[in-house]
Formats: C-alpha cells, sequence, structure tokens
C-alpha cells in the first residue's frame, strides 16, 4: 500500500471536493494535507501537517477529519474522546472544541454554513448524530438503531440531514411436526 501522497489518492487518505488531500507521512505519525488536482492526479503544496492519532490499526483516515466549506479549515479529533481541533490551511491559529462524552470513530461532515460540524459519537448501545458549534457547545440531533456505522450529511441548504445507519436484522421460525 503506497502511502506517500504521490499522483493520484493513495489508499487510507480522504479526498474531497474541494481538491485537497490527506495522507499519513510514510511512518504513519503525521497527517498532511495538500493540494490536488483531481483532473490532472498532480500533488500541490503542502497546506497542513499535524499528529496523527496512534492506532494499532494503521488504516484507519483522521478522526473526525472534514474539509470546511470555504476550504479554509479542516476538522479533526486528538483521539476517540476528543477533543475536537479546527485546524487552518491559512496559518490561523487553531481552534480546540473539548465535547463531554465524546467517542468519534469516523470522520465528520461540516455545516453548509461553516458553523459547526456533524459528528458521531458512540454510546453503549447507539451511535447518536451530534451538531457541535465551533465554541463545543454539542446538541443531540438523532439517535441511530444500534451502535453500528451511522453518520448524517447536511443538504447543501442546510434544511435537511441524511442519515446513514447501518442494521443488522434477523429472523427466528419456529417449524413445528416436519
Amino acid at each position: 500500500m503506497d502511502h506517500s501522497c504521490g499522483l493520484s489518492a493513495p489508499a487510507g487518505c480522504n479526498t474531497d471536493a474541494a481538491a485537497n488531500l490527506a495522507c499519513p507521512t510514510a511512518n504513519r505519525k503525521e497527517i498532511v494535507v495538500a493540494a490536488f488536482n483531481p483532473a490532472t492526479g498532480v500533488r500541490g503544496s503542502e497546506l497542513l501537517r499535524f499528529d496523527r492519532y496512534p492506532n494499532r490499526d494503521e488504516d484507519p483516515p483522521p478522526l473526525a477529519f472534514a474539509l470546511s466549506p470555504d476550504g479554509q479549515w479542516v476538522s479533526t479529533s486528538v483521539g476517540p474522546a476528543g477533543p475536537l481541533r479546527i485546524l487552518s490551511l491559512r496559518g490561523d491559529p487553531a481552534r480546540v472544541l473539548p465535547v463531554k462524552g465524546l467517542n468519534v470513530r469516523i470522520g465528520a461532515a461540516w455545516t453548509p454554513d461553516g458553523r459547526g460540524l456533524i459528528v458521531t459519537t458512540y454510546r453503549d448501545d447507539a451511535a447518536v448524530l451530534l451538531h457541535v458549534d465551533l465554541q463545543g457547545n454539542a446538541q443531540e440531533l438523532f439517535k441511530c438503531d444500534s451502535a453500528g456505522t451511522c453518520f448524517g450529511l447536511p443538504s447543501p441548504d442546510g434544511k435537511h440531514l441524511g442519515i446513514y445507519q447501518n442494521r443488522k436484522t434477523a429472523n427466528i421460525w419456529m417449524l413445528e411436526n416436519f
């Protein structure tokens, strides 16, 4: 598996419509965010470098990672329990958002207005979708049916939230006199 940020998006890297690329460094200790031209496959200049959450499983992408709608900020998390970090691609100071009870495992999504994030936190009984504003205030939006994969993506106008959740269902049948 190629973990350099070469001509195309390597496995384990996040790409998005704003044409940025986030990849782990060769030693897997940092994440590099670089400009990336999806039409030509050419990597541009490095925009940001930050420490990667240390994990035995080397394949997951950065926790709570998402690029803001204006392309100036990325969100990430120091670890599953947070805090969330909002990092500037333009050299502005980072913002730290402590969120009580946070347990992230996957990426996040910015609200279309850029004033908050949709984050999934995992509890023992269920995954919960949260709206977290840029001051770290969290509002529970939706409790998923289980603690399986669940995430939300806001509509472009910010009025709706698409929700994906992984459910397991099973039937038990009892047959008599067969």
